[in-house]
């Protein structure tokens, strides 16, 4: 008999207990869910306006750039002999990748920058 009031009383007490707890009572009837964004915190943005189109390639500097995929040497290679056939005084520099196409080459991105008035490149793909 004791055992049974010591833990109805032991009952009320912890039920007493959980409904004053400030915040959500465990007995309310609607679920919280916290909800969390899956796209993380998204990178700004910086637009960069495109380049301003030659009309003429006729003295300027064109790079062509063969970025060593599986037999593009041969497209590459015509893309150079048409654009020299084509603006006879362009100076055409046809060039090949030291590394594979997807290492970074800072040497050769730089001489583009500075020498190039256009730039043909592609992946071949």
């Amino acid at each position: 008999m004791k055992t049974k009031v010591l833990v109805g009383l032991l009952t009320v007490t912890l039920l007493s207990i959980f409904e004053f707890i400030p915040g959500d009572s465990v007995w309310s009837a609607e679920p919280v869910y916290e909800v969390l964004n899956p796209r993380g915190i998204p990178v700004p943005v910086r637009i960069t306006p495109l380049a301003p189109r030659i009309s003429d390639l006729n003295n300027k500097v064109v790079y062509v750039i063969n970025t060593r995929k599986p037999y593009a040497e041969e497209i590459f290679a015509a893309v150079a002999d048409l654009v020299r056939q084509r603006f006879p005084r362009a100076e055409v520099k046809h060039v090949m990748k030291k590394e594979i196409y997807f290492i970074d080459e800072p040497t050769l991105w730089r001489e583009v920058k500075e020498r190039a008035n256009a730039v043909i490149i592609g992946p071949k793909d």
